[in-house]
């Protein structure tokens, strides 16, 4: 009861409190049941505006997707998601709508507010540990850091955000960081490290299936090839890249791969196409409103209109993408459009104004680190330093560039700034420093030429014809030089093909006119020079007809004293001129011991009586103004000049022989000038002395040319005489009378040791018909050959083989093999033998009297005449000079590759000639065994005709097109001097 009780007071108690305390919980039972209500309402505004919340989001996350072309929709859907968000206090999804604020801001190329919406979105995600999405952030910051060209901050923010894809095996994040990285070492100029990452980036984007994302990579891949000059390959990623971006219909992928294909193309020289891929490139970027894309678009379109020469053009797309580049704060491309701006410029000839646009793009690449940039801009400094006559402020720019382009393996670079080396130490007058820079660039353009090989020929060809300015100018210099064999191979290198495709023994086949004016003093100076030369030549002429007398009156025996007495006064005359001329060239110690050598040269007056058949000696020389030669006869010697410069006459030479060496050409337009300048000044005292034989000591580049095949306007000169050369080698031995008949040693090969090295059918013929073997070899049938002897072939052929039949002292040798000619170059310079191996000139040199007895050396091989100067200027003999060294008395040996057939009939109506007619000169000999050639009198078979149709038939290399064809006759097959005038008998003539 008590309890009861007690129960209902409480209650009692409970409801009397409702005037006081109890009207209070009254209230707020009342109130708990309106809140309740309102919680209602609330929790469905909370969901309202999460679910317009994730709608923003997802509708910005779609927009982000399609780039900067919806980037301002994409701002409003985001900024409305983040106050949304913030409204509910969600942290990971203000975040999200942060980064996405980054992105858009990105699109539009404000990266300053990109950045500082990404540092809040980090600062977030870091604060709740929000793994995935701080990667996200880091990588993005580091892509604005790069944009920003701020390589260090982006290496540090993207080796962050890979570290963490990483640790959270998020393989897709892992491979966009990874390309990005390769993105920032590209940037840098680290290839090999930009190439790692790109490479691991590709095999992981194609493990995920990201096609975008592989394409983008490939792309990546093809600008490292790129900047390596790598161009083959370029071509091949780009192209990749940009079959996978219009498989996906992506716009903004496929806008990359087109632009850098641009690139290819451009530095292909194939400016219009690149002009066109860059142009396609601007459109889609202008739709897709990416303005630093644009902005590239603009200026590499302004690149290719200043290679097409439209200035004006050129200019206006370098300032619009100026203006766009320093508007998106792209430090980077500032800097390219500043240094092309220097570039129109310094082609308009504004050379203040390119040098301060080059110096700022200098800064700007120097500041972020851009190294292949910088190289690029101090070789265009070096540009116009030199255009402004500042050669060693221009030496040192190039210097500085050649470095960084080692430094960087930029081989492109590299080769631009040793030809602008080249070209500076030209205008020095450093001709052999600017000879050696000439052709490192030469080299490595060969090296990149090589690589694109197997591009379309259009391609291939347009990259040589950019860059053959280089090529010319280095023959040039090698011209000025007289050393013409250098300066042929070089410009052999431009040939995009073979001139023929037959077989030469040749081992190393390159890739491949109106008088000067005078002064006034020098007119002067010529008559009274004419005056006293023509003196001498009458006093010489009747001294020479008394001499000749068996039987003189007394008044004759007077007057040949008298006539003595006189010649005795002009030989010092004579005296005072080779005086004059030394003083004239006293810079010269070789032209010095020429000048010596032809002071000597009287004494040569009595062998020519001696040796008969008409003989007379020219002596030539060639200095920087004029062409002299002297004429020593039994009687007299005259001197005689033509007024041109020795780089000029170099030039004529160097022409005729490419005219010489291609049998479609005509020869004559080139023999008759150059008649005009050698011959013609002393051609009417040669016919006054009855000259049958002209005995050439030939100076410089005229030692490179055939002067059997000069025309004076009607005949070669080998229809009017002999013609031989001499030397200081051969003329202890001119008056050595030969043996009636001969012994020979044959000694060839006729099988191909690799490509350089084709086989030479001809070579069996040839030693047959030369060379009867001895009878004593049992294992040869008894030969038809001319001449009694020993063959040596292929595996017979070996250095020990040539030394023991050297020794039993043949009176001929005819060796008939490659010879691997290196200009300048004794040790590359070698012969092959037949077991494959080479005998080198500097070898030879050192074999004591190697061909000591020998009367006659037949050198029935390609170049064997030629030599060359070193990298010191010093000559290089020749291998005929060198063999007169080692005891031949005579040498015949070619000037150029030669042909097969055409060498075997020369060479075999040769010794019949002689050994026909034992009193018949070697001289005469070789003489008509040329005409006959010429003449088409020579009994040619069926497949030899065929082989020299199909040179004939060969197509013109370009450029060859512009020069007159020769007319083949069928019945004179080899009538063209490619085939008769190659071979030059060299030393006893007799």
């Amino acid at each position: 009861m008590i309890l009861l009780t007690r129960l209902f007071s409480i209650i009692i108690l409970a409801c009397v409190s409702i005037d006081g305390e109890s009207l209070s919980n009254f209230n707020l039972i009342q109130a708990g049941t309106s809140s309740d209500r309102d919680q209602a309402a609330t929790t469905q505004t909370r969901k309202d505006k999460r679910n317009a919340a994730d709608q923003l989001l997802a509708e910005a996350n779609q927009l982000d997707k399609q780039g900067p072309a919806v980037a301002e929709q994409m701002i409003v859907k985001a900024r409305q998601a983040l106050g949304l968000w913030r409204e509910l206090g969600v942290q990971s999804r203000q975040a999200e709508a942060l980064h996405l604020l980054g992105n858009a801001h990105g699109y539009l190329n404000r990266n300053d507010q990109a950045m500082t919406f990404y540092r809040q979105a980090l600062s977030i995600r870091q604060r709740i540990n929000d793994r995935p999405g701080q990667g996200a952030t880091l990588g993005e910051m580091g892509w604005i850091s790069l944009l920003q060209s701020r390589n260090d901050k982006a290496l540090d923010y993207l080796g962050q955000a890979l570290a963490i894809f990483h640790s959270i095996k998020d393989r897709s994040k892992e491979g966009n960081t990874l390309n990005d990285l390769g993105n920032v070492y590209y940037r840098m100029s680290r290839y090999d490290q930009a190439l790692g990452r790109y490479e691991k980036a590709l095999a992981i984007r194609r493990e995920v299936g990201n096609r975008a994302g592989e394409s983008s990579t490939l792309m990546n891949i093809a600008n490292v090839h790129y900047s390596r000059s790598r161009y083959e390959k370029a071509l091949d990623y780009y192209s990749r890249s940009l079959a996978i971006s219009r498989e996906l219909k992506d716009r903004a992928g496929e806008a990359d791969p087109l632009n850098n294909l641009g690139n290819v193309y451009f530095r292909l020289s194939q400016y219009e196409k690149a002009l066109e891929n860059y142009s396609q490139t601007l459109v889609i970027h202008r739709e897709l409103k990416n303005r630093s894309s644009e902005g590239s678009a603009l200026n590499n379109m302004g690149e290719a209109l200043e290679q097409l020469g439209r200035y004006d053009q050129a200019l206006e797309e370098y300032r619009q993408a100026l203006s766009i580049r320093r508007e998106i704060k792209d430090r980077y491309g500032e800097a390219i459009t500043l240094n092309n701006l220097g570039e129109v410029n310094r082609r308009l000839g504004n050379y203040d104004k390119a040098l301060e646009y080059y110096r700022q793009a200098l800064s700007i690449r120097r500041e972020i680190r851009d190294r292949i940039g910088e190289g690029d801009t101090l070789n265009n400094i070096g540009r116009g330093y030199r255009a402004s006559k500042q050669s060693e402020e221009s030496i040192r720019s190039h210097q500085q560039a050649l470095s960084i382009a080692r430094e960087i393996g930029d081989r492109l670079g590299e080769a631009a700034a040793l030809n602008d080396l080249m070209l500076v130490c030209r205008d020095g007058k450093k001709t052999r420093l600017a000879i050696f820079y000439g052709k490192q660039s030469v080299n490595l353009y060969q090296e990149i030429r090589g690589d694109i090989k197997t591009l379309e020929k259009e391609s291939q060809q347009s990259f040589i014809r950019s860059r053959e300015d280089t090529y010319r100018n280095l023959a040039d210099l090698l011209i000025g030089e007289s050393r013409l064999p250098e300066a042929e191979q070089v410009l052999g290198l431009l040939k995009q093909e073979e001139y023929f495709e037959f077989i030469r023994r040749d081992a190393t086949s390159a890739p491949r006119a109106g008088s000067t004016a005078l002064t006034s003093e020098e007119a002067v100076i010529q008559k009274r020079y004419r005056e006293i030369s023509d003196k001498i030549a009458g006093i010489g002429a009747e001294r020479g007809t008394l001499l000749d007398k068996k039987t003189r009156t007394s008044t004759e025996e007077q007057r040949l004293v008298k006539l003595e007495a006189d010649l005795v006064v002009a030989g010092q005359v004579f005296q005072k001129f080779l005086a004059q001329l030394e003083a004239e060239l006293s810079n010269s110690s070789e032209t010095t011991a020429k000048v010596f050598y032809l002071r000597e040269s009287q004494g040569l007056m009595e062998d020519l009586r001696e040796m008969g058949h008409g003989a007379v000696a020219l002596h030539t020389l060639v200095t920087d103004e004029k062409y002299r030669v002297i004429l020593t006869t039994p009687d007299i010697q005259k001197g005689f000049e033509y007024p041109i410069k020795a780089a000029d006459l170099n030039r004529k030479i160097l022409q005729y022989r490419q005219v010489l060496q291609n049998p479609k050409l005509d020869p004559l337009p080139l023999a008759r000038d150059l008649y005009k300048i050698l011959v013609e000044p002393v051609a009417a005292d040669l016919k006054a002395a009855n000259a049958q034989t002209l005995m050439w000591s030939l100076d410089g580049a005229l030692r490179y040319l055939p002067m059997a095949a000069l025309n004076d306007g009607e005949k070669y000169l080998v229809e009017n005489y002999r013609i031989t050369v001499f030397t200081p080698a051969s003329q202890a031995r001119l008056k050595d009378i030969p043996g009636e008949h001969w012994r020979a040693l044959g000694l060839g090969v006729t099988k191909s040791h690799g490509e350089r090295t084709p086989a030479l059918p001809g070579v069996l013929q040839e030693m047959n018909s030369i060379i009867r073997e001895d009878a004593a070899r049992k294992d040869t049938p008894a030969g038809t050959g001319i001449l009694p002897g020993t063959i040596r072939l292929d595996e017979e052929f070996t250095q020990t083989s040539m030394l023991d039949g050297l020794r039993q002292r043949p009176s001929l040798v005819h060796i008939a093999s490659h010879f691997q000619f290196q200009p300048g170059n004794e040790t590359s310079s070698a012969l092959l033998l037949g077991d494959g191996t080479f005998l080198s000139m500097a070898q030879i040199k050192v074999l004591p009297r190697l061909f000591g007895g020998v009367e006659l050396l037949t050198l029935s091989a390609c170049n064997t005449a030629t030599g060359g100067s070193g990298a010191t200027g010093k000559e290089v003999e020749g291998f005929g000079v060198l063999a007169q060294r080692q005891g031949a008395k005579a040498v015949i040996a070619s000037l150029w590759p030669v042909a097969d057939y055409s060498t075997k009939y020369l060479m075999q109506e040769f010794y019949r000639l002689r050994e026909a007619d034992a009193g018949l000169t070697k001289a005469e000999a070789i003489r008509n065994a040329q005409l006959k050639l010429l003449n088409g009198t020579v009994v040619v078979n069926e497949q030899s005709q065929q082989a020299t149709r199909q040179i004939i038939q060969e197509e013109l290399k370009p450029g060859d097109d512009k020069m007159p064809r020769f007319k083949s006759d069928p019945n004179k097959p080899y009538a063209h001097p490619y085939f008769w005038a190659p071979f030059i008998l060299i030393g006893n003539w007799l």
